[in-house]
């Protein structure tokens, strides 16, 4: 058994022992039990394998022991609470989001705001005192920060601290302070001035140092493509995404993605336009992955287009993958690159699929978040999380922070690159060879689509050789030219439409015999055949092959003339007239 999941189950009583010999178990879900309570039995450390342990919303608990707390740390996931809570005074440092009972790792060169809760033991009219935080790195001091008293009474209770910023002591801590290997001490009161009677902690933590998860990220590298409609002339959002390009770290379309998901840098690239005959947004993210298939599948795509010509706010993804589309808004940019961070939704709002792990039932963020800007404001634990479809005010929840930053651990192995093997997908490409372009999908019924098949020279994309859709090519004589089976991510944000594009190596003996292409899987199949009459034509720079215009039906016709009425030029890069690739269905083998 690799997947345990029994959430909201009404179970009670202590955890099994048992549960200790699933040697083979990754996830253990347990949320929303709230009969659930004593401490973890110690047999779990047998579980070596275990990511994810969720805990919230039951009375479980962790115990001190270094074996198992050294344990604990090796799961990428863990909402576990401790079994003894610190009592009276604590800290901890925030990015987007923190929790004293599940910790929120945070992002290595990133500020953080310091607050350190003290507290008395009786009402006082004694203000909070002035404090010194000394930080270590693997041991060594690095930096101290001052904090000087305030008027405001010290408070009796952590909860009440953690309410207003008033009420606890701030200090924003640099970001070349957080580093992993961090640890922390603070003294309160140095000069011991208070009255001892008050039974405020001199020291926190009593004794030895806090250690502070803090994880560096490589930069997200993303490509934003502005799509222009064939039947407009508006170039606004070329304008968008070259802005979005010069200054990733302050352009708004970014603001959330930088500050909600676990990013510190962004190396974005703005993508020539392409000229595109649609306006649905299913259509868009499947030639949003033909732009990030041809070109080499390095780092993440993302098509963009203004609202007003979608028809309001919306975007598709899928879970884990590397290209998505999003209108032209802060938010829905970020919803979208968090489902591609592995986050489904929250449960809020309508919104489809929604994680049954979250921790909040109603997709709150459940915690005290913190925004940076100004002067500084903390987020109420009421605003929707960024993953569901309520709000504004939108933030992120820890539990959500911790998962996509745990994923993109997982995923970007390379410290220098953004977009990295995972098991299902691909590497990325090599060189560009003559391949058949086969891409399609299933809509919201299940029912597989075929788009028109085109022979081209792109670098070679072939998924894993296993599931329940399958493509074949035969040629007039009914022989088999190529058969794979293959999956199809199913997108969210969407009514459960899924798509794929495959850039199948294309032998000289077999691409002029080409006669019909089949897709089958579920729900039915599809068949493109020389009697298939849907003209399409496909834009590429000559010298880059970038991708710069899908167009259907008359628009197709007389790409270039369409191009002009769109507002844009019809060459490529160096001036070079546009390589003009046109199917119906079946392509015919183009001269080499």
């Amino acid at each position: 058994m690799r997947v345990l999941s029994v959430i909201g189950n009404r179970l009670t009583g202590p955890l099994p022992e048992e549960l200790g010999d699933l040697a083979s178990l990754r996830q253990l879900h347990l949320t929303n039990n709230p009969g659930l309570s004593g401490p973890l039995p110690e047999r779990l450390t047998a579980l070596t394998g275990l990511q994810e342990l969720l805990l919230n919303g039951t009375d479980l608990c962790a115990n001190a022991d270094a074996g198992f707390q050294a344990w604990l740390s090796g799961v990428q996931l863990a909402q576990v609470r401790a079994c003894k809570a610190a009592r009276g005074s604590g800290a901890y440092l925030t990015q987007a989001i923190q929790s004293s009972a599940f910790p929120v790792p945070l992002v290595a060169g990133d500020a953080a705001l310091l607050r350190v809760f003290v507290t008395a033991s009786r009402s006082t009219s004694e203000g909070l005192p002035p404090m010194r935080a000394t930080f270590y790195l693997d041991g060594v001091e690095t930096y101290v920060a001052d904090i000087p008293g305030s008027g405001t009474p010290i408070p009796t209770d952590v909860e009440d601290a953690e309410r207003a910023l008033d009420k606890s002591a701030n200090i924003e801590i640099p970001g070349s302070v957080i580093q992993p290997g961090l640890e922390l001490v603070v003294e309160v009161d140095p000069a011991n001035t208070l009255d001892p009677g008050l039974g405020v902690a001199p020291r926190i933590p009593e004794t030895g140092r806090a250690s502070v998860r803090v994880e560096a990220v490589p930069a997200l590298d993303l490509t934003v493509v502005p799509f222009v409609w064939a039947a407009g002339s508006d170039l606004s959002i070329v304008d968008i995404a070259e802005g979005m390009a010069e200054d990733p770290q302050g352009h708004e379309m970014l603001w959330h993605t930088r500050t909600l998901l676990p990013v510190r840098d962004l190396d974005v690239k703005a993508h020539e336009p392409i000229l595109t005959s649609t306006t649905n947004v299913v259509t868009l993210y499947l030639e949003t992955a033909l732009a990030w298939t041809l070109e080499g599948r390095r780092g993440r795509y993302m098509g963009i287009m203004p609202a007003y010509v979608i028809g309001g706010q919306s975007g598709i993804a899928a879970i884990g993958g590397f290209y998505s589309f999003s209108v032209a808004d802060p938010f829905v940019i970020s919803h979208e690159i968090g489902h591609n961070l592995s986050l489904r939704h929250a449960p809020c709002g309508g919104a489809g699929g929604p994680d049954p792990a979250f921790p909040q039932p109603d997709g709150t963020v459940g915690n005290r978040g913190y925004d940076f800007r100004g002067s500084g404001a903390l987020v109420s634990p009421r605003a929707a999380d960024i993953m569901s479809y309520c709000g504004p005010p939108h933030w992120i929840s820890g539990y959500g922070f911790t998962k996509a930053l745990n994923y993109r651990l997982r995923t970007e192995t390379d410290a220098n690159a953004s977009a990295v093997a995972s098991a299902s997908t691909p590497v990325p490409a090599g060189p560009p060879t003559r391949t058949l372009l086969l891409w399609g999908g299933a809509d919201a019924q299940g029912e597989p689509f075929l788009e028109p098949a085109f022979v081209l020279d792109a670098p070679p994309s072939v998924p894993p050789s296993d599931g329940e859709y399958e493509l074949t090519g035969r040629a007039e004589t009914g022989d088999e030219l190529f058969s794979l089976t293959f999956d199809m991510q199913e997108t969210v944000d969407g009514d459960g439409e899924s798509a794929f594009v495959i850039a199948l190596p294309a032998p000289a003996e077999w691409v002029g015999r080409l006669a019909s292409i089949t897709l089958s899987g579920p729900a039915g199949s599809t068949t493109l055949d020389r009697a298939t009459d849907r003209p399409m034509a496909i834009l590429r720079d000559p010298e880059s092959g970038r991708l710069l215009g899908i167009l259907r039906g008359p628009s197709s016709g007389d790409p270039v003339r369409t191009a002009a009425s769109a507002g844009l030029a019809a060459a490529g890069a160096a001036g070079s007239e546009l390589e003009v690739l046109v199917s119906r269905g079946i392509p015919a083998a183009p001269p080499r």
